[in-house]
């Protein structure tokens, strides 16, 4: 059984076998040469699912969070970053929109990662951003159904005009995408 080709001690020959696996890794060897290489690379076993709930529990006790709580965070976390950085994709594109957007929201987690139970503030002061990309996430799944339904091209080039058409005003009347307060 081959498990990755890389180049062998001989250099000429790059299909490699398991030999003997390890606690630090796998010994492989040459197929051709017979020679053997330490693959120090644990991602080739999947870990333990024990060993994941423990480090998941030990995770939890250090954040000083419950499960629930730290899956409000995470995900508070993850859907700024990458607001943050479709926010950066447009003003590469497009430099008078989103001009601070990214810095303020970067700030702004920076500020939740100090202050995590200050999550309701971040949110607050981000809104703006993640509207954003909630409806660019929701226009982009719109446009995409006529695509994967086989809808004919120019009823699916319509309907992803208008879907993404919600997105692009938001964007444009609210170009730094920024909380809007009536």
């Amino acid at each position: 059984m081959i498990l990755r080709r890389i180049a062998c001690f001989a250099g000429i020959h790059g299909e490699l076998s398991l030999a003997v696996p390890l606690d630090s890794g796998l010994v492989l060897q040459c197929e051709r040469c017979g020679r053997h290489v330490l693959e120090r690379t644990a991602e080739l076993r999947p870990p333990h699912p024990v060993a994941i709930w423990t480090y998941s529990r030990k995770h939890l006790v250090e954040a000083g969070q419950g499960y629930l709580q730290h899956l409000r965070f995470a995900t508070l976390v993850g859907v700024m970053a990458v607001a943050a950085g479709v926010a950066c994709l447009i003003h590469a594109l497009v430099p008078a929109l989103c001009p601070r957007t990214c810095s303020r929201t970067i700030g702004q987690l920076n500020q939740l990662f100090s202050s995590p139970h200050r999550w309701r503030e971040a949110l607050q002061q981000s809104w703006g951003v993640v509207v954003f990309l909630m409806l660019v996430t929701m226009a982009g799944a719109i446009a995409a159904l006529p695509v994967a339904t086989g809808a004919p091209s120019a009823l699916a080039a319509l309907l992803a005009a208008l879907a993404l058409g919600i997105p692009a005003t938001f964007l444009l009347t609210n170009p730094d995408l920024e909380l809007v307060e009536d």
